[in-house]
């Protein structure tokens, strides 16, 4: 009876074994998954912290620009330059500030009144 119960014990031995590992995994995971929730509601905590800040001179994504939504003041300074809007200024534009438009037109009325420039368009 003895041995037959040895051998009933050593052969639950294996299994036993695989028991316990699952046992320890199943509190491991329970662990991570606390862990996980605790950085997602941190996480959510920082996010509603983040402020945009705008950032001067950064170019702008094409998406955020409508097509000519130039203030009047730079298409006033255009049409009073002479200059046409070609595709390759208004995708140039598109892309800067407006403050950074204007310092070009500024600096370009200076270019104008102190030299001979004979394609104004080309410099804006």
């Amino acid at each position: 009876m003895q041995q037959e119960l040895d051998k009933h014990r050593q052969i639950n031995k294996e299994p036993l074994a695989q028991v316990s590992k699952i046992v320890d995994l199943e509190d491991e995971v329970e662990l991570l998954r606390s862990q996980n929730r605790e950085l997602l509601a941190a996480r959510k905590v920082t996010q509603e912290k983040v402020v945009n800040l705008p950032i001067r001179n950064q170019p702008v994504h094409k998406s955020d620009v409508r097509k000519d939504n130039f203030s009047v003041q730079i298409k006033t300074e255009l049409e009073t330059l002479g200059i046409k809007l070609t595709n390759t200024l208004r995708k140039t534009m598109e892309v800067a500030h407006e403050e950074t438009v204007v310092e070009a037109i500024e600096a370009l009325i200076t270019a104008l009144e102190t030299s001979d420039i004979k394609s104004p368009g080309g410099l804006a």
